[in-house]
């Protein structure tokens, strides 16, 4: 319920267009795009930010907590979901190069 009003508050708050790049404001490329493609060097990996979050199993969106350094997870944690609203790692791309969910 809560992961359906984040995608929600995000896409109609207008900060991001699941469509379009974040960084060059283009049109992203599907995944399936990714996948028909005979060139080698179209992969799509899991970027940095993704691997800054931390989310256990079975855990609410409360228990989510983003450390500060995606290569040390000793680094300092932060909650995802605050008072304030949400980290920004929220509007980040999971993959790279960010692709597009529609």
């Amino acid at each position: 319920m809560e992961t359906a009003h984040l995608l929600e508050a995000t896409a109609s708050s207008g900060a991001v267009d699941p469509t379009m790049s974040p960084v060059s404001n283009t049109p992203l490329r599907t995944f399936e795009d990714y996948q028909a493609s005979a060139d080698p060097s179209d992969n799509v990996y899991f970027s940095l930010d993704s691997f800054r979050i931390r989310w256990p199993i079975f855990g609410e969106l409360s228990d989510i907590m983003v450390i500060d350094d995606p290569m040390d997870a000793s680094s300092t944690a932060r909650l995802f979901k605050t008072a304030d609203g949400w980290h920004p790692i929220a509007t980040a791309p999971v993959s790279y190069p960010p692709i597009s969910a529609t």
